[in-house]
């Protein structure tokens, strides 16, 4: 998908009506989401859509680094918690207990999510380009 550009093409449209960082981070969340539950495996979600999305932060004037945090509270925290996933099946297995019955008490893995959108909202931890190359 990234060779043929038809990854930058669905993005694009989604990323074009963006105007401010909440938007973006609320879009990067729920695109990593989409690709994490159709591909079944964090790591694609995190590359396939990290390649094109860090373009789109650099035009938006934000620094990568809020890409990649942003990849972590989303992805990495939470594909543990969708029941197809490799993840999800390991950390079922291992514990004995279906995904979605101890889905309630790993806040932590959840609670990136809502941390990642308060801080998009109010700026806090957002790094711009302009502020990290001194221009």
């Amino acid at each position: 998908m990234l060779v043929t550009g038809a990854l930058d093409v669905l993005i694009s449209k989604l990323v074009e009506k963006i105007s401010n960082t909440f938007q973006l981070v609320a879009s990067t969340i729920l695109i990593y989401l989409v690709t994490t539950d159709v591909t079944s495996n964090g790591q694609v979600s995190i590359l396939m859509p990290g390649e094109v999305l860090k373009n789109v932060y650099k035009k938006k004037g934000l620094h990568p680094k809020v890409l990649s945090r942003t990849l972590e509270d989303s992805v990495s925290c939470v594909e543990c918690l969708i029941p197809w996933t490799a993840a999800g099946a390991y950390m079922a297995a291992t514990l004995g207990v279906l995904t979605l019955t101890y889905l309630p008490f790993a806040i932590l893995n959840y609670s990136g999510i809502f941390l990642s959108l308060i801080w998009a909202a109010t700026g806090i931890g957002i790094t711009t380009l302009n502020k990290s190359t001194n221009q």
